[in-house]
């Protein structure tokens, strides 16, 4: 059996450094790439109006609805981000009302998260990223922050049609002394043309 010199092993050909940086950079650069595509995601041409199956929606006891991709929250990290979406509630002494809660948070752009509370005593509302609670109805508990911003909804039939084209912004409570963001925030106006889905890199979605 022949046995390889030492000349001939060596003349195995290597790759080139020159080779391996530009696979270095290529991949480099489509992760890049994509986790910015994942961070500014392209207007797309959402519907103006979604609904949803009355039946579906328990009486004080939110619901989860992404009609579609309406962006992501910020985040502590990239794996901790939560998809965009509306609580709805049903109003359980007027089943013929339903509430529409935007998920986001603006006072950090985070997401606005259910929680129940004690057992038998229902659920209630916090921001991820914040110290903001909020009622099952989206009111604020807080003077320092203004109520949970909302969609406008209608009950057709056994449908509740929500309106995603505008975001009503939550009402502040009177002046105390130390609501000034809140104050700043309301002064903004009440109401914001949507563009979806939005990012929370991108200027102006937060």
């Amino acid at each position: 059996m022949a046995i390889a010199s030492p000349r001939s092993r060596s003349a195995v050909p290597r790759p080139a450094v020159g080779t391996l940086a530009a696979l270095l950079i290529l991949t480099l650069t489509l992760a890049a790439a994509g986790a910015w595509s994942f961070a500014t995601p392209s207007i797309q041409a959402a519907p103006s109006e979604v609904t949803y199956p009355l039946g579906q929606i328990p009486p004080d006891r939110p619901v989860f609805y992404r009609p579609f991709d309406m962006g992501w929250a910020r985040a502590w990290s990239p794996w901790a981000a939560r998809p965009l979406g509306i609580w709805l509630v049903r109003d359980g002494h007027d089943a013929d009302r339903v509430v529409a809660i935007f998920s986001g948070d603006p006072w950090l752009g985070g997401a606005i998260v259910a929680l129940p509370l004690a057992p038998a005593e229902g659920f209630h509302f916090r921001g991820d990223r914040s110290p903001r609670i909020f009622s099952i109805d989206g009111t604020s508990q807080s003077s320092a922050f203004r109520n949970a911003d909302t969609f406008r909804t209608t009950i057709e039939g056994d449908v509740v049609r929500i309106d995603v084209s505008t975001l009503v912004m939550g009402s502040c409570p009177p002046f105390d002394g130390w609501n000034h963001g809140c104050q700043r925030d309301a002064a903004a106006g009440t109401e914001r043309t949507m563009r979806w889905p939005l990012s929370p890199f991108r200027r102006g979605d937060w």
